[in-house]
């Protein structure tokens, strides 16, 4: 690079070639690293700008829907832009496609929500810009906020050039030398036009610099940039991208030198992932759209082969090293992302990681923002009791819809993965001595027989907690509806004292419709009883009904008050001072329940037939 007497900045790049051969491409990948060693950039410690896998924060999305797809490399460079733009159409982004001239930076990079930009990136020393623009940078960075880190970092201080489509000759020389003269344009001379593996030409273009960046771009709240250059996530235009004066909350880039399959095959796993494509190195089970700093996660325990990368592009470089935080930076470039607040983790679609229901209400858990959308079953409206980033409660009416189908999140229009809400109808034939005859207490009338048609719901799909994972099988505890249970034909009697006991009929008229063998009800504050619970252990592929979930309640009112009061010990199963055991039911692979007979003392056990899944999980439902 020079800096010429009149303050003009000419810029030479050597980086992001893709190779004629294998033998060709660790030449050449040699050379380039070699060449960008010598401007004498030290790594900086980027501790402060990580958000740490895992740290609780909270998921925001970008409040405009405006994509910004720049492509401003020449035909010797992959261009992922016009998948990418199928993809954010696809997904219900608005995207617009950029040739990267210099006039296209200055007025389109504005009112986005995503920014993906491809070309060619150049670190130029600190005292190649001018003293008042420097002050200028340095009056945004004093402005509190925990983004502003480049001016810490004193020994790995440089500006950032971004190389445009348009080429210099004495038409743009004169057009654009005022800016250039100030620091906000600069010469820069590199690789562009051509075949790859076979020939190719050079041209001098226009770059632009952060301080042209600062001037002329301003993004929505939580907009994403996804720097494709070489060198991006150093120097001052991280900074200057993630200041309130620009608006952006993530920024990512390459912290050194990057070569053409490693980025194309980055990039494209990266949006494939946060926006649930499955077109990218497709996984056999489908996924849902992750967050920002999940798939980073992802991608740091992801080797480059494993992402795709090809070997040929690559020249000598490590396929087998991860791509972030390889360890070795003088081999190859690493992908460093950036957030505004650490608290902070973007998503693009919303996402659910699982829905749960009881207690007439369904819990949605996974990334939606803070702010409100709908929540439908099988399309129908829920009523939303309360939406947080991660966490989306709505009530669920008794009778109405809710017990079973395809759960899904729409906020401004974007639609998030359809999560199965699967519904059983079971019927559980009951014979049951309770729990004074079982401790030998003389109570012949102590004998229960009952039907009881049992109705529950449950996401049982297995997920992920990050992509590319394993598909984890769902375990959680539930509860029914009191509308869910319906006795019949329970008749016997209570044992409530020395020679005394009080028969229960299974008569609608004297509230006892409920009464019998009572499947884990549930009591509010009032006693009444009130759903059942159970636990869905998808290690196992079962279902199991504990008594250690249950308590014990107040008969109410079975004939006009004279019951009201008795302890009425209830649950699945007891005997022996309420010392239970579970009742577990089988699902089949295709999660139906299948018929079963299992015993729970003397004179005591359940049978059931086997019960069909309504809405399962489908095969190719993402998880």
């Amino acid at each position: 690079m020079a800096k010429f007497a009149d303050g003009e900045v000419l810029v030479v790049v050597n980086t992001r070639q893709p190779a004629k051969s294998e033998e060709d491409g660790k030449r050449r990948i040699a050379d380039a690293v070699e060449k960008e060693r010598g401007v004498g950039v030290e790594l900086d410690d980027r501790s402060a700008l990580i958000r740490l896998p895992g740290e609780a924060g909270q998921t925001v999305r970008p409040e405009s829907k405006k994509v910004l797809l720049v492509n401003a490399m020449g035909t010797y460079y992959t261009d992922d832009t016009p998948k990418l733009k199928e993809w954010f159409t696809a997904a219900g982004y608005e995207p617009e496609l950029s040739d990267g001239s210099v006039e296209s930076f200055r007025n389109d990079v504005k009112g986005i929500g995503v920014l993906y930009v491809n070309s060619h990136g150049a670190l130029i020393p600190w005292d190649y810009i001018s003293t008042e623009n420097q002050e200028i940078l340095m009056s945004v960075a004093e402005t509190p906020a925990p983004n502003h880190l480049y001016l810490e970092d004193e020994k790995g201080r440089n500006h950032f050039i971004i190389w445009t489509r348009t080429v210099v000759n004495n038409e743009s020389v004169e057009k654009y030398r005022d800016e250039v003269k100030s620091g906000r344009l600069a010469y820069i001379y590199g690789q562009n036009n051509g075949v790859p593996g076979g020939s190719q030409t050079y041209g001098r273009h226009f770059g632009i610099t952060e301080l042209f960046v600062l001037e002329n771009w301003k993004c929505e709240p939580n907009a994403l940039m996804y720097m494709d250059c070489c060198w991006s996530a150093k120097g001052a235009i991280r900074d200057v991208c993630l200041s309130p004066e620009v608006n952006a909350t993530t920024y990512i880039g390459w912290d050194s030198t990057s070569f053409d399959g490693t980025t194309s095959s980055s990039v494209l796993y990266f949006f494939d992932r946060v926006l649930g494509r499955n077109d990218y190195l497709p996984p056999a089970i489908k996924q849902r759209p992750f967050s920002v700093l999940t798939v980073e996660e992802a991608m740091r325990g992801l080797t480059r082969r494993q992402l795709g990368m090809d070997p040929i592009l690559n020249g000598d470089v490590d396929l087998d090293l991860p791509l972030i935080k390889s360890g070795k930076s003088g081999q190859t470039a690493e992908l460093v992302f950036y957030v505004r607040s650490p608290i902070l983790d973007e998503f693009l679609l919303p996402g659910i990681l699982n829905v749960k229901v009881g207690n007439k209400v369904l819990t949605l858990d996974g990334s939606f923002g803070d702010t409100p959308g709908t929540v439908t079953i099988d399309g129908t409206p829920l009523s939303v009791r309360e939406w947080t980033t991660g966490r989306i409660e709505c009530d669920v009416a008794e009778g109405g819809p809710g017990y079973s189908g395809k759960v899904m999140v729409e906020t401004d229009g974007l639609k998030s993965n359809p999560r199965a809400l699967s519904q059983w109808n079971l019927t559980l034939n009951r014979l049951f001595m309770d729990f004074p005859t079982q401790l030998s207490t003389n109570c012949p009338a102590c004998f229960y027989e009952a039907t009881i048609h049992y109705s529950f719901s449950a996401d049982v799909g297995g997920t992920r907690q990050r992509p590319d994972e394993a598909v984890t099988a769902s375990n959680y505890t539930g509860s029914a509806f009191e509308g869910d249970i319906e006795v019949t034909n329970a008749g016997g009697s209570y044992f409530i004292g020395q020679g005394s006991t009080i028969t229960l009929l299974p008569n609608a008229d004297d509230g006892a419709e409920l009464i019998g063998t009572c499947v884990g009800f549930l009591p509010p504050e009032d006693n009444n009883y009130l759903g059942a619970c159970y636990f869905v252990n998808g290690q196992t592929s079962s279902i199991a009904f504990s008594p250690t979930l249950f308590a014990q309640g107040l008969i109410r009112n079975y004939t006009g008050g004279a019951y009201d009061g008795i302890v009425e010990p209830y649950g699945v199963l007891y005997f022996g001072n309420l010392i239970g055991n579970e009742l577990v039911l089988s699902l089949s692979p295709n999660f139906t329940i299948e018929a079963g007979h299992q015993d729970t003392g003397d004179n005591s056990y359940f049978e059931w037939e086997s019960a069909d899944a309504v809405s399962a999980p489908g095969v190719d439902d993402p998880r």
